[in-house]
């Protein structure tokens, strides 16, 4: 498919775990209460990026990562030739940002949003990429994976944003 300026659509995908709870993916499931403890974006190239704090060291980053379905979800989402620009450009702008396990804990426990400037959790990273290349703007502060998911799956089955949800 091609849009009006000639530029062929690609899909992205967003992979949602919600497979087997370590004591990490725990802290995320009891303070969220969804089944989804963890999110990564997959690019067409099939390379994935992202920040996972089963990582070492945890930070933002890209690799190749295979993704069982009895563990994941998945939502594809088609982007043009400028948002897969944007993308790319917002990874590398965070590359090697660190996990922000103190700002994910202390904004769910306190009624203020707590954010280091130069670290992330996995979904509110995923939600400013999806902003910031103007695939979706997200006005939520606080968005785990079980929230970006719902909210993504939402705007897909409504046809507000062009892709579909792969639910195993």
């Amino acid at each position: 498919m091609e849009c009006s300026l000639g530029i062929k659509n690609k899909k992205i995908r967003i992979a949602f775990y919600k497979g087997p709870m370590n004591w990490r993916t725990w802290i995320v499931n009891w303070r969220t209460g969804g089944p989804y403890t963890h999110c990564e974006l997959i690019m067409p190239s099939g390379d994935c990026i992202g920040i996972s704090p089963e990582d070492s060291p945890p930070r933002i980053r890209m690799k190749r990562q295979e993704f069982p379905d009895d563990n994941w979800d998945f939502i594809d989402i088609m982007v043009d030739q400028i948002q897969i620009i944007k993308i790319i450009a917002f990874f590398n702008s965070t590359y090697g940002h660190r996990y922000d396990w103190f700002g994910m804990i202390m904004s769910y426990l306190l009624p203020w949003f707590i954010k280091h400037e130069r670290k992330w959790y996995c979904s509110q990273w995923i939600a400013t990429l999806l902003t910031v290349s103007d695939v979706y703007s997200f006005n939520y502060i606080k968005m785990s994976p079980t929230k970006l998911y719902d909210i993504l799956s939402m705007k897909v089955n409504n046809g507000l944003i062009d892709g579909s949800v792969e639910d195993a």
